[in-house]
């Protein structure tokens, strides 16, 4: 009970104390940080606008960080949300500009996100050949598929999919309109943020209470012991990896699908690197992964605010999250210290 109370203890703290460094390093640029958090609390708890724009972002950015969860729970690295999210966004937007342009919206939205989907597999399916079959690294190939997919997007976008009849900015051709969600009371509020809530319990459901989760979870733990026991480790690992390049590949369609309408060479920009560092600090839990996925997006929402405020970069926000990162990881390691 004394260990439990002292982790316990612990996680305040980790939560307190970036927020208290960051305000020290924020007054030593000669800024007001009681002034500086007092205006992104405004932004993004307040205003409306703020707040909606909060729970956009949130939505990928949770699918994101659950494309990091379920790989490494079977004990492998997947840092390839990003180029995945962006496969899934450039697949629903070739499946609506062209495909699916004239189908009818109930049958041509489901289409459109499985197309999405169906293209982070197929990117997520590199990197698990890469690694299961080439015994390549797993943490570096993910993060060098990253880089290729944005520069295939890019190509695309300046070459076949690009909208022509614009004003020669960098953008794809928009999807039809009729296979874009409906936004809620005037805001950028869709269906997509249900969508992402629901995966994630469902994502839940399947690592803690069904058998192959459990399989997968043990092969995480001890992939020898696992195939001792009769379990096929390649095959289990390389389901992890396809269903997180589902995972965030529906994140891109729904970022197709919601706010965006078309491809842009900014679409889903950092997403994926901050959906596995949310997964990161939510030890890899999907539940836990809804809270921190959520304060990841207010942080990013309010850098905006920041800047205006103090005068300070809004990627200055990174540095703060790099705290809350690192003081969750060392009440982690505290943790299983305690369970020893």
């Amino acid at each position: 009970m004394k260990k439990e109370n002292t982790v316990n203890y612990a996680m305040i703290l980790a939560i307190i104390l970036p927020f208290v460094i960051f305000g020290i390093f924020m007054t030593s640029q000669g800024k007001s940080a009681v002034n500086v958090y007092i205006d992104m609390i405004k932004t993004v708890i307040i205003n409306k606008y703020g707040f909606c724009e909060v729970v956009i972002k949130w939505a990928p950015l949770l699918l994101t960080a659950l494309a990091a969860i379920i790989p490494a729970k079977a004990g492998i690295s997947n840092v390839g949300g990003e180029g995945q999210l962006i496969a899934g966004a450039l697949g629903s937007a070739i499946a609506g500009i062209y495909i699916f342009n004239e189908t009818i919206r109930i049958v041509g939205i489901p289409l459109v996100l499985l197309c999405g989907m169906l293209a982070g597999m197929l990117w997520a399916g590199v990197a698990s050949f890469c690694k299961l079959k080439l015994k390549m690294n797993d943490t570096l190939t993910t993060m060098v598929l990253n880089y290729v997919m944005v520069d295939i997007a890019c190509l695309m976008i300046y070459g076949p999919i690009k909208d022509t009849s614009g004003d020669n900015y960098p953008y794809s051709a928009p999807i039809e309109a009729s296979l874009r969600f409906t936004t809620i009371s005037g805001t950028r509020l869709n269906i997509g943020i249900a969508l992402a809530f629901v995966t994630t319990i469902l994502t839940a459901v399947f690592l803690y209470k069904t058998k192959n989760g459990l399989y997968t979870q043990l092969v995480g733990k001890n992939y020898r012991a696992a195939a001792l026991n009769g379990l096929n480790v390649k095959k289990i690992q390389n389901r992890a990896f396809l269903c997180a390049g589902a995972l965030a590949g529906l994140g891109g369609a729904i970022l197709i699908c919601g706010v965006e309408g078309r491809l842009r060479t900014t679409t889903g920009s950092n997403l994926g690197y901050l959906g596995f560092l949310a997964a990161g600090i939510a030890w890899n839990n999907p539940i836990i992964a809804i809270f921190t996925t959520f304060l990841i997006s207010l942080l990013t929402v309010s850098g905006n605010a920041m800047e205006i405020s103090s005068g300070l970069p809004s990627s200055t926000i990174n540095i703060l999250m790099t705290l809350v990162l690192l003081a969750v990881l060392c009440v982690g390691r505290g943790k299983k210290n305690a369970d020893i």
